[in-house]
């Protein structure tokens, strides 16, 4: 089974996940996840996930109870292409984030307190965060009561090394942290070199190597035969001096 954790406001969430891309759509991709275990469905991108899920649930390929569905903010704007009129949604969301950009934190502050409120209004049980950069989290939550602080916070820079950064400056913060793992990632450096000692994908050593960290990891299948590879490598157990090689790789 894939490992799960537990969030500050007390829900589970797995460990794993699967988004969507332009490669792989439909609801073929979410009955896949789930033979592999993989119940946690990240439907952030502006792909159609929501629409897969919709049909997934329809169709009876899988059961509501069985998912964990993540979600964004994006897609509570009627231009979110899950939002069209052929693809409403019949379920709530388990978490959804907001995306902050590098605003002033009082700003940033009263855009969360408002998202804070739409996002419970439309039955989302939890909520997060996601940032791009270095962004003021301790400035950001000052004085937001306890239960509108973010229960995860998602880390999505466009690159994995400034991923890896930031994701350490936010658990410095005590905050549970999601990632986005390529397909492709550099060969260089320690993740290429524990990649080609262990015969296994670069990206195979950074999901696991995430996970080891204690972090939430969302990879984007290009193929079925990627939600298995992904499968796998949640179950390559890297030891502490492997996890320590790679922390002192990034370190530099």
């Amino acid at each position: 089974m894939i490992p799960e954790l537990t969030l500050p406001d007390g829900m589970r969430i797995p460990q794993l996940g699967i988004g969507f891309s332009a490669q792989l759509l439909g609801w073929r991709l979410v009955e896949t996840a789930t033979r592999f275990d993989i119940t946690l469905i990240d439907l952030s991108s502006p792909w159609e996930g929501g629409r897969a899920v919709a049909d997934a649930l329809a169709l009876g390929r899988v059961k509501r109870a069985g998912l964990f569905l993540l979600g964004s903010s994006a897609a509570m704007t009627n231009g979110h292409p899950s939002r069209r009129s052929e693809d409403r949604r019949d379920y709530s969301l388990d978490l959804l984030t907001m995306e902050l950009d590098s605003l002033a934190a009082e700003s940033s502050r009263s855009r969360w307190e408002e998202f804070g409120t739409r996002a419970k209004a439309v039955g989302a049980a939890s909520l997060g965060l996601r940032v791009t950069g270095e962004f003021p989290l301790p400035e950001l939550l000052e004085g937001i009561d306890e239960g509108w602080r973010p229960s995860l916070i998602r880390v999505g820079c466009g690159r994995w090394s400034a991923d890896c950064r930031v994701a350490d400056l936010v658990e410095q913060s005590g905050h549970v942290v999601a990632m986005t793992v390529p397909r492709h990632v550099p060969k260089t450096g320690a993740f290429g070199r524990v990649a080609t000692d262990l015969g296994v994908s670069v990206a195979a050593v950074c999901i696991a190597w995430a996970m080891a960290k204690g972090r939430v990891v969302i990879v984007e299948p290009w193929s079925h035969d990627w939600v298995a590879t992904a499968r796998r490598a949640a179950a390559l157990r890297l030891g502490p001096s492997l996890v320590a090689e790679i922390d002192l790789s990034l370190e530099g």
